[in-house]
């Protein structure tokens, strides 16, 4: 089996606790992806990212864990964290992975840089900028609640690692 790798996220109704958001691909799991990962060649990312899910949730997940909770102040981190692990070295680019880990780490780093963006305008401006999450909230009601009103809601993250 490959190592899949997951950055993602639940959107539930802060008066409520309603969930709101639906993963098709996994029927009882209300996380949607952020970022995707596929391959043993990103195992050093899945590290990166679940030793900063634990500085900042406190906890001591391992690689061995499934499914490990973060903070949304731990985003910002994670970023970087992508950024500085994007660029392969020009001597390293003899190696045939090379480009194959760039590519994924920066398209992911761009990824969560947009997310992180809507999350701004959500908490500064109440406006709802993630058209694309549409697909993952099956409820028109639910959909329309969280456009006029996106500050009732709260956004859970978590590492998903399955290998």
């Amino acid at each position: 089996m490959g190592l899949d790798l997951y950055i993602e996220t639940k959107i539930t109704e802060k008066k409520t606790g309603h969930i709101i958001s639906r993963d098709y691909d996994f029927f009882e799991d209300n996380y949607i992806e952020i970022c995707y990962w596929c391959s043993w060649f990103f195992s050093d990312v899945r590290d990166g990212l679940i030793e900063i899910a634990n500085k900042y949730s406190g906890q001591k997940y391992t690689s061995k864990d499934f499914e490990i909770p973060f903070p949304e102040n731990a985003l910002h981190e994670i970023y970087g964290y992508l950024l500085e692990n994007s660029f392969v070295q020009e001597s390293e680019y003899k190696y045939p992975d090379s480009i194959a880990r760039e590519m994924p780490n920066i398209e992911n780093a761009y990824k969560l840089r947009r997310f992180m963006q809507g999350l701004e305008c959500v908490k500064h401006k109440n406006i709802f900028i993630f058209d694309d999450i549409k697909k993952y909230i099956p409820d028109e009601n639910d959909w329309k609640n969280l456009n006029e009103n996106p500050q009732a809601f709260e956004w859970k993250f978590r590492i998903s690692n399955s290998y």
